[in-house]
């Protein structure tokens, strides 16, 4: 199991500010973020587009879909503002 949390519009889709999963298999960014598109597949927005433009980091550093997967994640999206 691995726990992601969740900022910007994908912290909106649930009321807890991350989510356990299980990677099913999966070992690199590159297929959690495949897993995460059929999660998010029903949101009220283009969730599976914004996850294509979004950033997944670990605990020091912003990942490459190469990268291994590891046990704390965080999802997030980009923002704008001024």
């Amino acid at each position: 199991m691995m726990t992601i949390r969740l900022f910007g519009a994908f912290r909106n889709l649930q009321s807890e500010p991350e989510i356990t999963i299980d990677p099913q298999g999966a070992s690199t960014v590159g297929e959690l973020r495949t897993l995460l598109a059929a999660k998010f597949a029903g949101a009220s927005f283009d969730a599976v587009s914004l996850l294509s433009k979004s950033a997944i980091a670990n605990d020091r550093e912003v990942l490459s879909d190469a990268s291994p997967l590891s046990d704390r994640l965080a999802l997030l999206p980009p923002v704008s503002g001024g």
